[in-house]
């Protein structure tokens, strides 16, 4: 709620304009002012509301600028925030493999960046870190963790977590920053995507309300010129549902521009731990109900998006693990979705170490394709099944590149659910507010006559 209001505040609108980088002056708010107030008042002249509906309305549309205008700047410093880490991962990769030296890396990929933004600044300051800083005894991981907690991605601490391994080890690592890098650009391309949908669904959300304030405006006065002498703009119905209808599209506006300024960085999980383990019983425990599917239904999907995140922290702890040891430790770094079924895995290993029985166990109960091929691969590792080192990173990284992609294109669509679904709004308000009229008409030309 405290949130809520903050984005309404006027008084916080400059402030978190300039959090985001961008200046945004009194000049600026005062023009923006006016220019919704002299829209809002267009929208009510063109619907004949009468002052006191006018006042009303531009009263709302003054209410909601600062969200407006801060959702706007938003959507801008996500943008940015998305290409800088894009722009920091690729050159990271590459400077490494190049270098084979994380300061060195960090320094090459620093002169790439844009001048003066924020992740050139915070890249500094992590290479001070690591340079100067002699009191720290984990003086790399920590100095990497400062762009980390700046930038919440998981594909920085993905590919931190990389070159770190690489710099304990050893090794190859052409295979390893190929594939990540493949990675990178199918989270890019999906990203910029879901974003080009966000502006064609804000687009064509905008032109359905236009047409149907044009509807709603002359569909009255076409009819009025069949019938003399009726004016239902002076009734109080068609004043109200007037007001009513340029509210609610001020408000899905808002809406849209909320919906478009989330941060691309990273998909945060809703479900908690507690609900993972108790939905996850409800799924290998409970009765074949309809409760039991809508468990599978919900935990599924989460699973889905949240199972490349776990599985690629594996392959990197392969790095310097065998595969049994490399699950167990994976644990606490786990999603939530991911640790009921991983924490059975962990009891069978124990019990089975060298059987492929509690492979082929893990998330059986889900039907979930890429995760048996998966756990398949991960069993042929273990048992020593003819795979090389390198080959073994190449191909644990590629098959995670593969779910990763479905699990992107159904985050983003779980997204877009709401922008779709707000695009029939204005036609089914329009089709309510003619109707409206339509009856004001009908009722008036039964009491004339």
């Amino acid at each position: 709620m405290k949130r809520f209001a903050s984005v309404y505040n006027p008084a916080r609108m400059i402030p978190a304009i300039n959090e985001y980088g961008y200046k945004f002056t009194v000049v600026n708010t005062v023009f923006a002012y006016v220019a919704a107030m002299v829209m809002t008042f267009a929208m009510t002249y063109f619907l004949k509301v009468k002052p006191v509906g006018m006042i009303v309305c531009v009263t709302v549309a003054i209410i909601f600028l600062p969200a407006v205008i801060t959702y706007s700047y938003r959507t801008m410093y996500e943008q940015r925030r998305f290409s800088d880490t894009c722009l920091y991962v690729e050159q990271l990769l590459y400077a490494y493999r190049n270098r084979g030296n994380i300061v060195d890396a960090l320094e090459e990929t620093e002169r790439v960046l844009p001048e003066r933004s924020a992740m050139k600044e915070c890249v500094r300051e992590a290479i001070e870190h690591i340079l100067y800083d002699y009191s720290d005894e984990s003086v790399t991981k920590n100095g990497l963790e400062i762009i980390e907690k700046s930038y919440d991605s998981s594909k920085i601490r993905t590919a931190h977590a990389f070159i770190m391994r690489m710099e304990q080890v050893g090794g190859d690592m052409s295979a390893g920053v190929a594939i990540l890098q493949k990675d990178r650009a199918v989270w890019q391309k999906q990203i910029v995507l879901f974003q080009k949908k966000c502006m064609t669904s804000k687009r064509n959300t905008v032109i359905a309300m236009i047409i149907t304030l044009c509807m709603c405006a002359f569909t009255p006065a076409i009819m009025q010129k069949s019938v003399q002498n009726i004016r239902i703009q002076e009734n109080i119905v068609y004043q109200v549902s007037s007001v009513v209808l340029v509210i609610l599209f001020l408000t899905i506006y808002v809406f849209l521009l909320k919906k478009m300024s989330f941060g691309m960085l990273e998909k945060k999980s809703t479900l908690s731990e507690e609900e993972a383990f108790r939905l996850h019983k409800r799924v290998t425990e409970g009765k074949d109900d309809i409760g039991k599917k809508l468990a599978v239904s919900k935990l599924k999907r989460n699973i889905i998006k949240d199972f490349p995140i776990w599985f690629i922290d594996v392959s990197i702890r392969l790095q310097t693990n065998n595969v049994r040891v490399a699950i167990i430790n994976s644990y606490d770094e786990a999603p939530n979705s991911i640790k009921p079924a991983l924490a059975e895995l962990r009891d069978d290993l124990a019990f089975a170490p060298e059987e492929a029985w509690p492979y082929r166990k893990f998330m059986k109960d889900y039907e979930i394709s890429e995760i048996g091929a998966a756990m398949g691969m991960l069993y042929s590792i273990s048992s020593g099944g003819g795979f090389e080192e390198k080959v073994q990173l190449e191909e644990i990284l590629n098959r995670n590149v593969e779910i990763g992609s479905a699990a992107e294109e159904i985050y983003y669509e779980d997204l877009l659910g709401g922008m779709y679904g707000i695009f029939l709004v204005p036609a089914l308000a329009g089709a309510g507010k003619m109707l409206i009229d339509m009856t004001l008409v009908l009722f008036a030309f039964l009491n004339f006559a």
